[in-house]
């Protein structure tokens, strides 16, 4: 399933039993089994995940052009403190760690 896929490991997780569950919101945050998924909930996982597939590339060239060739290390370093809530898009960087992570950060590669 694409939802399970796309969702970061910190959301997600296996039962002793092998069933897949996920963090969904609901009544509030809740794990629920991943083949309880309601329609509305994999439709708007889907359009999330489709919008943001583009954009977590464009953000990391936006701000490696910014802070220059220590930039990876630079972002790490925001995440961990919290410096990235000083920063223009902060919403977006803030996407890219608790949507991708920082293990994303490590393998990413900017085009050239």
């Amino acid at each position: 399933m694409v939802v399970w896929k796309h969702t970061h490991r910190d959301y997600k997780g296996t039962l002793p039993d092998g069933t897949k569950s996920i963090m969904t919101f609901r009544r509030g945050t809740e794990l629920v089994l991943l083949e309880a998924l309601t329609d509305e909930e994999i439709q708007y996982a889907s359009a999330r995940d489709a919008h943001a597939d583009a954009g977590p590339t464009r953000r990391a060239q936006a701000y490696a052009a910014k802070h220059g060739l220590q930039w990876r290390r630079k972002l790490a370093d925001a995440w961990l403190i919290g410096a990235d809530a000083r920063e223009p898009d902060r919403h977006l960087l803030r996407q890219l760690r608790n949507r991708l992570g920082p293990g994303w950060l490590a393998g990413f590669r900017l085009e050239t």
